[in-house]
């Protein structure tokens, strides 16, 4: 494994104080919380992707494969406390995306095998339209991003609200079907000893029955030395394909 690491594990308490945070946070609110200072570049912007890597990555495995072959990815949308004492654009985000895996027999979504990445201010996702099975190309990826970042500031909270019909519920999280988690799990344990990086992406995309809120994670699995030359492919990989909670029930 590398010796750089970004994101950590978090803990189980923390993980409930967060994502209690992001449902009791004010429409008002949630609109600044997209925007980060990026000191080496001097400049503020909106956030759009994070990731973890180095022992990160390594404890994911690990908790994945604890769970054998009954197992799920989900991403869980917290936010951190303080933002709401903030004056100035932060150096940090206080939104973060975690990356969790639990068991496809549990009937809900509990606070353990959770990791929270650190913000990737300088992110690049390929052009490609290059996929395998339970996959999305680079180029679809990238679009979801485009989408995000065009978002009107004043409607970003709006990407996170369900549609009338289910109340206009804020969104909690997003579970990967069994066999996007299994091919995740598989594009990852391929680049386990060579410098893994696992990104979040924040997307948009059109509402529709199956999928009543607009926004969209997308994650990517990448090494360092270029995935492609391991694995037949000129692309990372990325996953879109999870259903939002709720509607869906966590759990399962």
């Amino acid at each position: 494994m590398p010796t750089n690491n970004y994101g950590h594990a978090i803990d189980e308490s923390d993980v409930a104080a967060y994502a209690e945070n992001w449902q009791r946070c004010l429409n008002e609110d949630i609109p600044d919380l997209f925007y980060a200072f990026d000191q080496s570049e001097g400049m503020t912007e909106r956030i759009s992707s994070f990731r973890i890597s180095g022992t990160t990555v390594a404890d994911l495995l690990t908790a994945t494969e604890s769970f054998g072959t009954d197992f799920r990815f989900y991403i869980r949308l917290v936010l951190k406390p303080g933002y709401r004492d903030q004056e100035m654009i932060p150096e940090t985000p206080f939104f973060y995306p975690l990356i969790q895996v639990a068991s496809t027999n549990s009937r809900g979504l509990d606070n353990e095998n959770a990791f929270i990445p650190d913000w990737d201010p300088n992110p690049k996702i390929d052009h490609s339209t290059d996929s395998n099975v339970d996959e999305i190309p680079g180029a679809g990826a990238y679009l979801f991003v485009e989408n995000w970042l065009a978002e009107d500031h004043n409607d970003l909270a709006d990407v996170f609200t369900l549609t009338a019909s289910h109340n206009n519920q804020r969104v909690v999280s997003y579970k990967f079907s069994k066999d996007e988690s299994q091919a995740f799990y598989n594009a990852l344990d391929a680049v386990k000893s060579d410098t893994p990086q696992v990104s979040i992406h924040l997307g948009s995309s059109f509402v529709v029955a199956s999928h009543p809120v607009a926004f969209r994670p997308v994650i990517e699995v990448a090494s360092g030395s270029g995935r492609g030359q391991m694995l037949g492919k000129k692309t990372n990989a990325y996953f879109d394909f999870s259903n939002p909670t709720p509607p869906y029930p966590a759990g399962g």
